[in-house]
């Protein structure tokens, strides 16, 4: 039998790691209107795989019945959905690129104590804008 040795909530950690480098890189930086949209689509499509890092930990409480643990953790990380669902109507409202704000402001709040990834000068985020806006659909 194999053992999974890599657990949703490592997963999630490194998921926020990558989220608060990429505000990072969004905060230092200049970036081209491309760039900028790749950025912030990368950091909506990481919220996603943050989302069901989320499902997947509570999904073996559920099926025990610990319902009360189950309220607690979503309780806990309900501000991913809050800030999935803003990034979403900002994209609606062709405000991805000229006011990212609340979404932005909403993730550094939540995540100011996390140590983000050592920079790297590759740039990981191009074409990531396309992905996220088919999803977005």
């Amino acid at each position: 039998m194999i053992k999974k040795t890599t657990t949703p909530a490592k997963i999630r950690t490194q998921y926020l790691k990558v989220i608060l480098y990429l505000l990072n890189e969004f905060d230092h930086q200049k970036h081209s209107k491309h760039d900028t949209l790749d950025l912030i689509g990368l950091i909506y499509l990481t919220l996603l795989e943050v989302e069901k890092t989320m499902s997947a930990t509570t999904l073996p409480w559920e099926k025990r019945g610990f319902w009360i643990k189950v309220e607690h953790f979503n309780e806990e990380w309900k501000w991913v959905v809050e800030c999935k669902r803003s990034f979403v109507e900002a994209y609606q409202q062709n405000q991805w690129c000229e006011n990212p704000e609340i979404p932005i402001r909403l993730l550094k709040d939540k995540l100011k104590e996390q140590t983000p990834l050592k920079a790297t000068k590759q740039k990981i985020w191009p074409g990531a804008y396309s992905k996220a806006k088919a999803l977005i659909k």
